[in-house]
């Protein structure tokens, strides 16, 4: 095996497999990363953590390359070309021993040596979608905007902190894709645009998606693909990454392993609601939060008479923090939210003004809060539970 690449290219190609590689997935091999020189100018790299995969290809290496592959150490080996300085990397199968993976860099002044383990792992094949593949369906959008849907149900929920659900419900059909996500008490929702024939409805891990979102990096479009298998049906993320890379994320479906979402998503809206600024909001909400810290939480109160929104904050030791801000009010309401994640949330809200409310649920009045004036396609709100005042 022999294949020449510049140093930020395999640095980019190493910081996406390093994503998913971070748990053992081969007897002995831990966080390995496997690297195919194909023999046709290009390098491909991929990993997995038993149920999701990274595969990433390359552009054509005009220096040529001589087909084979190898696993490698994945923390080792990304952490030794983080220290090159931009400039050829030239990787050779090495002479003096086996098992080893000749590195020359500066021109051929540098060496250094890597133990392989295995030249051709069924792990790279896993994940890896064949061109004859059983195609379900197949859609497509931008990634600009696949990145901010993800990233918007992601923040909603504080799936990226703790992993509470078991994964990401997605809904396609009819020139649309709903995005769901929930957990014991808090649910979000984005629709987007996308193209494409046919319905679909399937779950992916919350992982899979936080890696999509960490890999697709390029100004392209994302393609949606669900394989059927019929053992284990696959969904495949695809489009472009850093330094111009082709990326494709694999992972299982586990629909069988998500809670029961639809009792949820049509929740009744009761009259009462404001709309404020989201620029006044997440101000306010920060003066609060340094009180309060980040796990405290923020009371929303507005009066039936009017008078605005009045935001408050309570911390034993602390003390507490009042602010009111400009609103637009219906009813009279008043909603808790956790001010760490309120915050995170409202910076992935694309509109100048929110909405929030109330929703009845069941037995329960609960609290809305969503962004106003988005054009079609685009609605995420998230739940809260109401609190009794003081």
């Amino acid at each position: 095996m022999r294949f020449s690449a510049r140093q930020e290219t395999l640095l980019a190609m190493l910081k996406a497999v390093r994503t998913v590689a971070g748990k053992a997935h081969t007897a002995g091999v831990p966080a390995g990363v496997c690297l195919r020189s194909r023999g046709d100018g290009r390098l491909e790299m991929a990993a997995t953590d038993g149920q999701t995969g990274v595969r990433l290809l390359s552009l054509p290496n005009t220096d040529g390359t001589e087909p084979g592959a190898a696993v490698l150490s994945a923390s080792m080996f990304g952490d030794f070309i983080a220290t090159l300085g931009p400039g050829s990397v030239e990787c050779t199968a090495s002479t003096r021993a086996p098992n080893m993976l000749e590195v020359s860099y500066m021109g051929g002044r540098g060496k250094a040596h890597f133990a392989t383990f295995g030249d051709d792992p069924a792990l790279f094949e896993t994940y890896q979608a064949a061109a004859d593949s059983n195609w379900a369906g197949k859609w497509s959008l931008p990634a600009s905007v696949f990145r901010s849907a993800v990233g918007q149900v992601d923040y909603a929920c504080n799936l990226s902190l703790g992993y509470a659900l078991a994964g990401v419900r997605v809904i396609l059909g009819g020139g649309e894709m709903r995005l769901v996500g929930l957990d014991n008490f808090r649910i979000a929702t984005r629709t987007v645009s996308v193209s494409g024939d046919g319905e679909a409805t399937f779950t992916v891990p919350v992982r899979a998606m936080a890696i999509a979102k960490q890999v697709l990096t390029g100004n392209g479009e994302v393609t949606i693909g669900l394989l059927s298998e019929a053992e284990s049906p696959r969904v495949q993320l695809a489009g472009e990454g850093d330094a111009g890379t082709c990326v494709e994320v694999t992972t299982a479906s586990i629909t069988e392993r998500y809670p029961d979402w639809q009792r949820f998503t049509s929740l009744p809206p009761l009259e009462a609601r404001c709309d404020t600024g989201t620029v006044d909001l997440i101000a306010g909400i920060g003066r609060i939060e340094k009180v309060v810290r980040a796990d405290g939480s923020v009371r929303f109160n507005w009066p039936a008479a009017g008078g605005g929104l009045a935001l408050t904050g309570k911390e034993r030791e602390a003390g507490s923090c009042e602010t009111v801000l400009d609103a637009d009010t219906i009813g009279e309401g008043n909603i808790a939210m956790g001010a760490g994640f309120l915050l995170q949330f409202l910076r992935t809200v694309e509109s100048d003004r929110v909405s929030i409310g109330l929703v009845e649920a069941g037995s329960m009045v609960m609290g809305r809060i969503s962004a106003v004036g988005l054009e079609h396609g685009e609605h995420l709100y998230v739940l809260a539970p109401r609190y009794v005042p003081d």
